[in-house]
């Protein structure tokens, strides 16, 4: 015999068929990247934050050359968010200060609601550690990019972001042949100069991501230089390579081998 609970979810199964959901980190996320740049780069702006914020981050880079004349060795050749060799992510940011917002739809797309005449609505959830965990709410096995990452050792790098204040949310709707689950969903995010920002959701049983797009207002922009983790442990090492095979000789099998020099890098700390 079906339980009370059973058959409420065999009546809202009937009435709204399979349901459809949107999700919506909100208020504050945006555009970060962090990519490699030259020595010659970095020594020009290491101490100009305000005037390479002008430079990338303005209307006319050009323009700002020649008015301030940049030397060719300093110049950028693309704009602020192309310098993204290293890291590149659009999103809502994953902290106490955030929350993320669950929508729900019939299986026409008209919100839910309730007995009364009142929109069905989620509670925002936080998306503090602690929240999340409450929540059953997972993160991907994610990367920290700062000066320590692997791809920035030895090297300087730029980073940028454009902090702005709104909502990241699917415009497409989810739908689920049961009901959503937070237990299932997990954030897929990228801490860059430890800000963690989330991009898309995954959620079990869904082949694909669910991508989230911005609706914002700009709010601020920043940037820099920065030097990566420079290992001094950085060494050269004598080893040997095998070369081509020297046409066959009568009596002999061995195979010449010549002597080169490579650069080999002492591994580095790498977090996930």
């Amino acid at each position: 015999m079906a339980t009370l609970k059973q058959k409420k979810k065999l009546i809202d199964k009937i009435v709204h068929g399979n349901k459809k959901y949107r999700f919506t980190i909100s208020r504050y996320g945006g555009e970060t990247v962090m990519g490699t740049i030259t020595r010659e780069q970095y020594e020009y702006w290491k101490d100009r934050d305000e005037e390479l914020q002008e430079y990338v981050m303005g209307f006319d880079k050009t323009e700002y050359e020649k008015e301030h004349d940049i030397p060719d060795e300093a110049r950028f050749s693309g704009d602020w968010y192309e310098q993204d060799n290293v890291e590149h992510i659009c999103g809502g940011e994953v902290s106490d200060g955030n929350y993320l917002q669950i929508d729900e739809f019939d299986q026409d797309g008209n919100p839910i609601k309730n007995a009364d005449g009142s929109f069905k609505m989620w509670e925002p959830i936080a998306l503090g550690r602690e929240s999340r965990e409450k929540h059953g709410i997972k993160t991907n096995d994610y990367q920290q990019f700062d000066e320590d990452h692997d791809s920035v050792i030895n090297k300087c790098y730029f980073y940028g972001q454009a902090f702005n204040k709104g909502g990241w949310g699917n415009e497409d709707f989810v739908e689920l042949a049961e009901e959503l689950d937070t237990n299932k969903i997990t954030l897929n995010c990228s801490e860059v100069q430890g800000t963690l920002m989330c991009s898309s959701i995954s959620y079990e049983g869904l082949k694909e991501d669910i991508h989230l797009s911005e609706d914002s207002t700009g709010s601020s922009q920043t940037c820099c230089v920065r030097e990566g983790w420079q290992n001094p442990d950085a060494v050269e090492e004598e080893v040997t390579e095998e070369a081509k095979p020297e046409p066959k000789k009568k009596k002999t099998k061995a195979k010449s081998k010549v002597k080169t020099k490579i650069k080999v890098k002492a591994k580095s700390k790498k977090k996930k």
